[in-house]
């Protein structure tokens, strides 16, 4: 929203969300930017974070759309219905905005947080989650929200809603021709569902691939096979089960399955829009992926006309199979993609690779976050990040290790942080140096000192007697 992401006009600032008192979590506030990276030592939380924030935000944009508010919908409805016409300013709802999603999710934070994630209500008993939303990022939305739409109620009324970009009205008109007016309960929820539509696009529309994403796209063809065989009640059954076993993101990777042959009808905005991207992308999972016989997925590597099967492919193929069909059918802009681990059974020439592509779809105005324990994928990111630095010799460098202008990422759209001890702690980023990451610094300079002894100790040691 807003500003072009190569030029940014202010330091950016979206929405926290925050977590506390959960597992190993005892405070973690996490800003979220264009690019949001999480990292940090295994069994810190990072899971967590992402999949609540997933959770809290999913259930949230779905309240909001339709949260019900009896009193402010009769109030316009008596208007609209007296007088054909309804002038509704936004203003009180844009600056009610955090006030009303605190009071929306309080309750959801602590009786049905636990069920989403497949986990017993007592370990989150202690819990609390929140999210506060900037006012000049709501102000960005509203703003830019526009649409025009007609809704015919019956043979002889017809709704007109109208919101006009720049501008924080809703303008709706009812046309009547018969005697009788339509409900004012009808109407009142008419009214609140618009307003609720308008809220609800302050939120990102959000979609998650998991660290299971490898092991659920292997059964992908047996759950297939399992709905042609007759036994799709016993896997109805199976599913019921896996909805209190598993957390609600990874139950999210292993739906998808059951709707490949919908999902492919349709077509992304960047396949339409940005075919350079899905090219890329088959460049570095080497091949490219289809449907065979409905839901079985096959994957045909580049320069040969024989598919394979997930069962048949490396874990690379699989790891990147979810990401290939959100690009080609499912990418929306100003969509939030979040992934957990992207560098997963992934070589590091084709991590280095992924972290450019992620760059380009921020460059397209698509919000990623990633959670990462990749020193490879990290450093890539911060090439990406330096290479935007005002200095001469940055051109030179693009052409000479093949970047391009759509690669480029501005420190100011990178939120980066590394959970430690049970706290989130910032990362700094700057144009000049990219993202500092201690935790991954660490490692790599104990493993240097630990060679360069092997290899010099002895040499040293007698030399200094």
């Amino acid at each position: 929203m807003g500003s072009d992401p190569l030029t940014p006009t202010r330091k950016e600032k979206i929405m926290v969300f925050t977590i506390e008192n959960l597992g190993p979590i005892k405070k973690a506030p996490i800003e979220f930017g264009r690019l949001t990276i999480l990292c940090g030592k295994n069994n810190t939380g990072k899971t967590y974070v992402t999949y609540n924030a997933y959770n809290y935000m999913s259930v949230l944009k779905q309240r909001l759309r339709t949260a019900s508010r009896n009193e402010e919908g009769r109030v316009y409805s008596d208007s609209l219905l007296e007088r054909g016409q309804l002038d509704i300013d936004l203003s009180p709802f844009m600056e009610e905005m955090n006030k009303r999603i605190g009071k929306m999710m309080f309750n959801w934070s602590k009786k049905d947080a636990a069920k989403e994630m497949a986990a017993h209500e007592d370990f989150y008993k202690a819990s609390r989650m929140s999210l506060e939303i900037d006012g000049n990022y709501i102000e960005d939305v509203i703003s830019n929200l526009s649409f025009d739409r007609q809704y015919r109620i019956s043979e002889s009324c017809m709704i007109t809603v109208v919101k006009k970009k720049h501008e924080r009205e809703l303008k709706i008109r009812l046309q009547n021709s018969a005697k009788e007016l339509p409900p004012q309960d009808f109407v009142s929820g008419f009214i609140n569902y618009i307003i609720g539509f308008c809220l609800s696009e302050i939120v990102p529309e959000l979609f998650i691939l998991t660290s299971e994403r490898t092991g659920t796209s292997v059964f992908k063809s047996e759950f297939s096979v399992a709905s042609r065989e007759d036994t799709l009640f016993q896997f109805v059954e199976a599913a019921e089960l896996f909805s209190h076993s598993y957390p609600k993101p990874v139950r999210k990777d292993m739906a998808l399955s059951f709707y490949l042959s919908e999902i492919v009808r349709r077509k992304s905005f960047i396949a339409k829009n940005h075919p350079k991207i899905i090219s890329y992308f088959e460049d570095i999972v080497g091949g490219c992926y289809s449907l065979q016989d409905k839901d079985i997925v096959n994957f045909v590597p580049s320069g040969t006309a024989v598919g394979l099967t997930t069962s048949e492919t490396s874990s690379s193929v699989r790891s990147l199979l979810g990401l290939s069909f959100y690009l080609k059918h499912m990418a929306k802009p100003k969509q939030c993609l979040i992934i957990d681990e992207p560098e997963q059974n992934l070589h590091p020439e084709l991590q280095r690779k992924v972290a450019r592509l992620i760059a380009r779809l921020i460059n397209i105005g698509i919000y990623v976050a990633v959670t990462t324990h990749s020193d490879y994928f990290v450093k890539e990111l911060n090439t990406l990040i330096m290479l935007g630095y005002n200095d001469p010799r940055m051109e030179d460098m693009k052409r000479r290790y093949g970047y391009i202008d759509e690669e480029i990422l501005q420190s100011s759209c990178v939120k980066a942080y590394c959970l430690r001890n049970g706290s989130l702690e910032s990362m700094p980023v700057t144009q000049e140096e990219g993202i500092r990451v201690d935790s991954f610094d660490e490692s790599i300079r104990e493993m240097a000192i630990i060679q360069r002894d092997i290899l010099f100790g002895g040499m040293m040691d007698d030399e200094s007697k």
